[in-house]
């Protein structure tokens, strides 16, 4: 079955940097983490969106993505 994150009001939305590198609060430019688990939740895909045009205000991140994360998914290893 294939799920469509997009609609899925039951997700979070995080920003991948780079590969491994997750956009995050705190200090940088833009604050950065290696740990998933940390990474910035965005409760739908507009802010994300926002924090990736405003982190990119500093640095390309050309490869950047945003990833839907769904809340709860004992298969996502960001809640395990």
């Amino acid at each position: 079955m294939t799920r469509n994150l997009l609609l899925d009001s039951n997700c979070d939305w995080i920003v991948e940097l780079e590969p491994g590198v997750w956009l995050t609060e705190g200090d940088g430019d833009p604050p950065r983490t290696k740990n998933k688990s940390a990474a910035h939740r965005y409760p739908d895909r507009s802010p994300a969106c926002g924090a990736l045009l405003r982190a990119r205000l500093y640095r390309p991140f050309k490869n950047a993505i945003l990833r839907g994360i769904r809340k709860n998914d004992p298969q996502d290893k960001m809640y395990g």
